[in-house]
């Protein structure tokens, strides 16, 4: 059973990232700004929420907790090869939606030109994609003397490139159009956020918070694929697509309109994107060092992933929970990976399910 979840924003959001507020008697952060885009393990929590939240059993007791882990899984978001998120079997990337097209992140290696369009006296601009446009090749004049790379590739070439007009990552592809990120999103400062409202002096007054204001035509949108079984009955399940649902997601319980629809095919939406001797990726990815140094060129940035660790059955109390944390580094949707086939074959095919699950290793 495999469904698409819309999220539409009731307001700004807060999607946290590397850099946060900290907590108290460490080192404090004072201007925070949102993500864009949630992260993965934020995802499968929301999700984790919702079908504890449609089985009752937000507030559950001692007896529930087989039925919870059963339901959720043992324990938290974890790249381990025996994760397990009890009825979810997978989650995808996160893309935007006006509920008819969907777009991802602009593949770095393209070029865009916005035209300028006059029609009845109105002026328009519409970024479009140069067919004949940047063009990355090796032909073995440029070598880097200091490189510890296992590949006797050349440095990269890339023709028609200019950096002084290159902004490609301002954009996001759609299967009708492109919209640039200011079509997407804006910023909204709150100036003197204290933390948990609360503030003992001037000097407890965090300085400012920058949230995210998603365009009003527009909503999240993922899909989430559950295992047949009896959890869900039938008519839960069509009560749940047949209803909207209000949910909190993200920081400052920022609040989502939830829909729930028929699945669709990522693969199939942006198939336009695939080219040969090259990989996309639609989601962010764990890379391995060893595949890493292997590729001839990487043209994309890597991100902080940080998750909280914790155990479903693990008792609460009074008292500070215990967190436990782990941090990786990914390398960013839309970057490109430059490689021989072999080596982006193993890139592929080597993508261990607990990562595909959880929406990252998503190449296409």
């Amino acid at each position: 059973m495999k469904y698409l979840i819309e999220l539409k924003p009731l307001g700004s959001y807060f999607f946290g990232g590397e850099v946060t507020f900290g907590e108290a008697g460490t080192a404090q952060n004072y201007l925070v700004k949102s993500n864009v885009m949630p992260q993965a393990s934020a995802v499968l929590g929301l999700m984790r929420y919702c079908i504890l939240r449609w089985k009752g059993l937000l507030s559950y007791s001692q007896d529930d907790v087989k039925l919870v882990t059963r339901l959720i899984g043992p324990k938290g978001f974890d790249f381990g090869a025996d994760a397990d998120y009890g009825i979810i079997k997978s989650v995808s990337p996160v893309f935007i939606t006006d509920g008819n097209d969907f777009y991802t992140p602009m593949p770095l290696d393209k070029m865009i030109r916005v035209e300028r369009n006059e029609a009845d006296g109105k002026v328009s601009y519409t970024p479009k994609i140069l067919d004949n446009g940047m063009k990355v090749e090796f032909n073995g004049k440029n070598r880097c003397s200091f490189s510890d790379s296992a590949s006797n590739d050349s440095l990269p070439v890339i023709n028609g490139y200019d950096s002084k007009k290159y902004d490609t990552y301002k954009y996001w592809y759609g299967t009708n159009g492109i919209k640039s990120t200011e079509d997407l999103f804006t910023f909204s400062n709150q100036i003197g956020i204290t933390k948990n409202g609360r503030k003992k002096n001037e000097k407890d007054a965090f300085f400012k918070q920058t949230t995210v204001l998603l365009n009003p035509r527009m909503s999240f949108a993922f899909t989430v694929e559950l295992k047949d079984n009896n959890f869900l009955s039938d008519k839960e399940i069509m009560d749940i697509i047949s209803k909207r649902h209000i949910v909190p997601f993200g920081g400052n319980r920022s609040m989502f309109l939830m829909t729930v629809k028929n699945s669709v095919d990522w693969n199939e939406k942006f198939s336009a994107l695939h080219e040969d001797n090259r990989l996309l990726l639609l989601g962010d990815a764990v890379l391995e060092n060893d595949l890493r140094n292997k590729c001839r060129f990487i043209w994309g940035e890597s991100k902080p992933f940080r998750y909280m660790i914790n155990v479903a059955k693990d008792r609460h109390s009074l008292g500070e929970p215990k967190k436990k944390e782990k941090l990786l580094h990914l390398q960013s949707r839309g970057s490109v990976i430059y490689a021989d086939p072999d080596t982006l074959n193993r890139i592929r095919n080597n993508a261990k399910t607990s990562l595909t699950d959880i929406g990252l290793n998503i190449f296409i």
